[in-house]
């Protein structure tokens, strides 16, 4: 009797062993899919409050509602208007340079959302996404990213990072002081594993970009760094095994010098960063008064791959070639 009783113990053990390893090894992979649904949800809204109607804005679809409830954000008052500084590509992306490229390819198929206005009936639907946003939020709380590929971190890192600044932009507008502005929008974090996270802190410590914000950068010369008790400086938790300078290419803050914002999946994440790095020369490189112009995104992406000015310049040429 006891030996017949101890083998469907045995094989109960073994299934729920199985399950258990299953079901570990699918949670990175369920955790990377839901920075894409957030910045879905959120460009979704962004489609909805344009004051001018675009013929692809029903080309952001938003993902499975499966969810339950609260955050940090709210949205702004009815029949408010402001400009998120933001045009769309499959979600958002940045205005044009004075000397970018009118009639770019690149340009093709971007939504672009000049200013928002929110009306009664624009804010019924709001509210409702902004509930679906806000629940979602909420499980980035028992999220460990650290337990996630490299790439799946990449794309879940600047998925999360673009979807900060847009959430911010909804909660807080763009105000007369602009660099008052900027700091309240960089410093809108969200609770990721218990680790409150903002926009700057996962473009520096994170994935190792310079801020694409001057002022920024500037103040950090004159701020000194955290160091630990042996005395070296203090590793985020979450900072990737190695810096990802390509990703300057898929950050924005909402600025007019900024990428377009798309939608990343961690199985073609490189693939996808070569392409926006590749569309973003060819949209912004110009030449001028026989001066080759580079924006500054360029420098910074040079400066954090360290990048000599005659390898940069291969880069734009084999770019533009193509």
């Amino acid at each position: 009797m006891s030996e017949v009783s101890s083998r469907p113990a045995s094989k109960h053990s073994s299934l729920v062993n199985f399950l258990n390893a299953s079901i570990s090894d699918y949670v990175p992979k369920i955790s990377c899919k839901l920075s894409e649904d957030i910045l879905g949800c959120i460009a979704s809204v962004y489609c909805k409050l344009a004051s001018t109607p675009s013929q692809d804005a029903e080309s952001v679809t938003s993902p499975s509602h499966s969810v339950s409830s609260s955050s940090t954000f709210s949205p702004r008052r009815r029949n408010d208007s402001w400009s998120p500084r933001y045009t769309f590509d499959a979600t958002t992306s940045p205005r044009r340079y004075p000397y970018q490229k009118e009639n770019s390819e690149q340009n093709i198929g971007m939504i672009i959302v000049p200013r928002i206005h929110i009306d009664a009936g624009k804010f019924e639907y709001a509210s409702k996404m902004l509930e679906t946003i806000r629940s979602l939020i909420q499980r980035l709380e028992k999220i460990d990213p650290t337990k996630m590929t490299h790439e799946e971190q990449l794309c879940f890192w600047i998925n999360i990072h673009n979807a900060l600044v847009m959430h911010a932009f909804l909660a807080y507008g763009i105000h007369d002081k602009r660099l008052k502005s900027t700091d309240m929008i960089l410093k809108a974090a969200y609770n990721v594993g218990g680790e409150s996270v903002n926009a700057q802190t996962i473009q520096n410590s994170i994935l190792g970009c310079q801020s694409h914000r001057p002022s920024l950068w500037v103040r950090a010369l004159f701020t000194p760094a955290k160091r630990s008790l042996a005395g070296s400086t203090a590793r985020h938790p979450y900072a990737l095994h190695h810096s990802e300078p390509i990703a300057h290419f898929a950050l924005s803050t909402g600025t007019f010098s900024d990428p377009p914002v798309r939608l990343y999946t961690a199985k073609k994440i490189h693939h996808q960063l070569e392409r926006a790095r590749t569309e973003f020369i060819q949209a912004n490189v110009a030449v001028k008064k026989q001066a080759l112009l580079l924006p500054k995104v360029l420098h910074y992406y040079a400066k954090d791959a360290a990048l000599e000015l005659r390898h940069l310049v291969e880069l734009v040429c084999e770019s533009t070639s193509e």
